[in-house]
């Protein structure tokens, strides 16, 4: 995974119900992650999507405490005609200065 701004917000989600990473494009998944958490395509300007293929997980980094409430309340994503399960066991947030 790429190195993502150490002061942003991480929101980390592992989508359930067949979800495989690989299957779709980063693109793809960043636009249904918006779509999903309200967030408009020129705030999201700012942030940052990476997919982690090994976890199977998607690693949205943006330095907005708002944008990253909203990514983190993501319950459901869908993609085309799939919806995936994002349970609450399966949804992290951390706070920019979690780890310094």
């Amino acid at each position: 995974m790429p190195n993502l701004p150490t002061d942003d917000y991480k929101i980390i989600v592992q989508p359930q119900n067949g979800f495989i990473v690989l299957h779709y494009q980063k693109d793809r998944v960043y636009c249904c992650m918006r779509n999903a958490a309200g967030v408009g395509r020129e705030a999201a300007g700012e942030d940052s999507v990476c997919l982690n293929e090994r976890h199977n997980l998607i690693v949205i980094s943006t330095p907005s405490e708002d944008r990253a409430r909203r990514y983190g309340d993501i319950c459901e994503l869908r993609i085309g005609d799939r919806e995936f399960e994002v349970p609450t066991q399966r949804r992290w947030r951390t706070h920019p200065r979690a780890f310094h």
